[in-house]
């Protein structure tokens, strides 16, 4: 079963695509813009248009979220809610010094997904490994500094 993709996009055009509905409803705010899920506006920065409130309610903490989840399961085919808590990550922004593959994992035998051109801001959630993990769940190579580096 292929990862649900959330899409944020600003003004018609899109910022990134992000697999975790959480880190894309936070990029949405920060940008103002709007998260689609299978080509559906499910929602829009600081708002929630489309009562998606009953499927996943947030409620916010110092330093974790509270959300909602739905599991499906085989034995039951209807979405069940399960409470869980998740710690919020404020990304980074960091500037590529080269021309960069991204890749799925953080290996140079991982797949190559694309490449984003030198001067590029990427949003980072971590260095993993000498890998940034950018907020899409994608990877590019860190290099100690070499590849990238850090906007203060």
């Amino acid at each position: 079963m292929a990862a649900k993709i959330y899409k944020v996009v600003k003004d018609g055009e899109e910022i990134n695509n992000v697999k975790n509905l959480v880190l894309a409803k936070k990029l949405a705010d920060e940008e103002g813009g709007e998260v689609y899920s299978g080509g559906k506006c499910i929602y829009v920065g600081g708002e929630n248009p489309a009562n998606e409130d009953a499927a996943f309610p947030e409620k916010s903490t110092s330093d974790q979220a509270e959300i909602w989840a739905e599991t499906l399961t085989p034995e039951n085919p209807a979405p069940v809610q399960t409470q869980i808590r998740v710690e919020t990550v404020t990304p980074e922004k960091y500037r590529l010094r080269s021309l960069m593959n991204v890749r799925k994992e953080p290996s140079m035998q991982a797949d190559i997904l694309g490449t984003k051109p030198a001067g590029t801001m990427v949003s980072v959630l971590e260095i993993k490994n000498d890998w940034l993990c950018l907020v899409d769940g994608t990877y590019i190579l860190y290099g100690s500094g070499e590849f990238a580096e850090k906007e203060v």
